[in-house]
């Protein structure tokens, strides 16, 4: 906001009419934001990189930004990225935080949605794009850019190489300062880190933020480069951050302590509630990239499925678990491809992980249930064959080897050969909520520590049988079962 005597000898400067459209920017731009969320106004940047917690105003930031440009730069040319146009649609312009809900009565936008722009009054345009499909970004040119949860893009490819990120970079070419602001929850995707932190060196493998620079709630990324005149240029990214609860009075009241309780202080909830930007391990068998380029919508519909298991990494404790009971649904189709289904990890007793295990196997129709039988003690096999008899379905013992690296390899070159997919259209912000702990082990597991995560071995074990078992060789032990059809 401008000092009142400021605004004031403006204001008397200002015809009515222009007066009128002034207090209107201020109203309808970027007045009802934090400090925090708003760009810096006397710096150049190029890049705006918000990563904020989950319910932080991300959105909201997004849309009282674009009306503000669209305001103040008649007739230009903006544009609109999500993960999907779909999120382009429901979350960027008709969501609750969109823009729609930002932009003043008399300054509304005209959309034919089966149209790919929306057309404000002052004649400025923004065109619609979805980050899956890369090719529609070459060619066109912007003044301004919003890119809404950017860790959600897949580095899909065009015919010619470039990604949804790198074509909308070189489109960004009109005006004097052309900029693009990108929303987003952090997650360790290559998209995010080559942002915020710079590409890697080559030789030392390290990146242009230290990890100390990171622990800031703000910091300047700038990289030289020159053009085929030799003329030398800056490019200007700001990284800043913020939490969750400093979004608190605009949230359902305790929803910011319902999901610091779910998190607590880990690693994940520094990640989604502090927007602290985690490297993962370098030394995991998956990347986040990797796990993003594999993930689907929904199963597929024109391949039938083969087979389908609900895969259980058991709690050691009995009636006060100290650790959680990993369960995996995952199913093989006949395209030869498997898709993991659903978490359903639990935290209790046998009896507990036992029944959920049970219902997500009559839920999802699946053939067994795959149970990791290594140091099970009778007690909790004799729980297990009263569950069993519940239902006809078959519980098959699985002997796990020691080296977790060995079993878990195979199964990460299955991802790596696009041959997996964690099957979770995104939620409203844009999260992927179903499978968010599973990846969180998935990228940060290191080969080298002998206890692996409880997801992790549900995982291995599920894809393991689904995907590198040979069906017709394989072979039963008669008596090691515990549901009715073993044998």
């Amino acid at each position: 906001m401008l000092a009142a005597s400021t605004a004031d000898l403006l204001l008397a400067r200002l015809t009515d009419r222009e007066a009128h459209d002034f207090e209107s920017v201020l109203r309808y731009g970027l007045r009802s934001l934090r400090p925090a969320q708003v760009p810096p106004p006397n710096l150049p940047w190029d890049v705006f990189l918000a990563l904020a917690g989950r319910g932080s105003g991300k959105t909201h930031l997004g849309s009282r930004w674009s009306v503000r440009k669209a305001l103040t730069m008649p007739g230009s040319r903006g544009a609109f990225v999500a993960r999907t146009a779909a999120d382009v649609r429901d979350t960027m312009i008709y969501g609750p935080s969109g823009l729609k809900s930002a932009c003043p009565p008399w300054f509304e936008f005209h959309h034919a949605k089966t149209d790919r722009v929306l057309l404000f009054p002052n004649g400025t345009e923004v065109h619609l794009y979805s980050a899956e499909e890369p090719d529609l970004l070459r060619g066109p040119q912007f003044h301004w850019l919003w890119g809404d949860e950017f860790a959600t893009w897949k580095k899909v490819k065009d015919e010619k190489g470039g990604d949804a990120w790198s074509n909308a970079q070189d489109g960004l070419r009109l005006g004097v300062q052309p900029q693009a602001l990108l929303t987003t929850t952090p997650r360790p995707t290559d998209l995010v880190l080559d942002t915020a932190l710079g590409l890697r060196n080559e030789k030392t493998g390290k990146r242009l933020i230290s990890k100390e620079e990171m622990k800031k709630v703000e910091w300047w990324l700038s990289q030289h480069t020159k053009d085929d005149r030799g003329r030398e240029h800056v490019h200007r990214t700001l990284i800043r951050r913020w939490r969750t609860e400093e979004n608190a009075a605009n949230l359902t009241a305790g929803f910011a302590a319902k999901r610091r309780a779910r998190y607590g202080e880990s690693p994940l909830g520094r990640q989604e509630m502090d927007a602290e930007l985690l490297m993962g391990n370098d030394r995991a068998l998956w990347t986040q990239t990797i796990i993003d380029e594999g993930r689907e919508e929904n199963a597929p519909h024109d391949s039938p499925r083969v087979r389908c298991v609900v895969a259980i990494d058991p709690t050691r404790s009995q009636w006060r678990p100290r650790d959680e009971a990993g369960i995996i649904v995952a199913a093989k189709y006949k395209n030869g491809h498997g898709y993991v289904l659903k978490d359903g990890t639990v935290r209790g007793s046998p009896w507990d992980w036992g029944t959920r295990a049970l219902a997500l196997a009559n839920e999802y129709g699946a053939d067994d249930i795959l149970y990791e039988s290594n140091r099970i003690d009778q007690s909790i096999r004799d729980t297990l064959q009263v569950v069993a008899k519940a239902s006809e379905i078959r519980w098959v013992p699985k002997h796990s080897q020691d080296d977790k690296k060995a079993r878990a390899e195979p199964v990460s070159a299955l991802y790596y050969a696009k041959r997996v997919h964690h099957v979770n259209p995104t939620g409203s912000d844009g999260s992927f909520e179903t499978f968010e702990e599973l990846e969180h082990e998935m990228v940060n597991w290191d080969p080298a520590d002998t206890n692996s995560p409880n997801r992790l071995d549900a995982l291995v074990i599920a894809l393991t049988d689904l995907m590198t078992i040979d069906r017709g060789d394989r072979k039963r032990v008669a008596g090691h079962g515990l549901g009715k059809k073993d044998g």
